[in-house]
C-alpha cells in the first residue's frame, strides 16, 4: 500500500500531495507560490482547493508507461509495414 501525504496552500488555494508520509515532506514548499505547505488531517480540508497537478493513478508507474509507449510504436510500425507492403507485415516479401 502506498502512503500519500496531503497538503494545502491557503494563499494560492491549492492542494498538493506527495508520496510518503507528511513527516517526510514537512519542509516542502508550494509549487504554485513557493510558500509553506500545511499538512491536512481530514479530506474535508481540501474541498474547494485546486489541484496543481493531476494525481497519479494507482499502478501507473513509469515502467507501465514505457511498456504502453513501446506497444503503441510496435503497432504503428506494423500498420505502416502492412500499408507499404500491401499485405500482411508478417509474411515475407517475394
Amino acid at each position: 500500500m502506498t502512503v500519500v501525504a496531503h497538503f494545502r496552500c491557503l494563499p494560492c488555494r491549492a492542494r498538493v500531495w506527495r508520496d510518503g508520509s507528511a513527516a517526510e515532506h514537512a519542509g516542502d514548499l508550494c509549487p504554485g507560490c513557493g510558500g509553506p505547505l500545511e499538512p491536512v488531517a481530514r479530506a474535508e480540508e481540501l474541498v474547494g482547493l485546486r489541484a496543481l497537478r493531476p494525481r497519479p493513478t494507482a499502478g501507473r508507474t513509469i515502467a507501465n508507461q514505457v511498456r504502453a509507449v513501446i506497444a503503441f510504436h510496435d503497432g504503428a510500425r506494423a500498420a505502416a509495414a502492412e500499408r507499404n507492403a500491401g499485405g500482411d507485415p508478417r509474411r515475407p516479401r517475394a
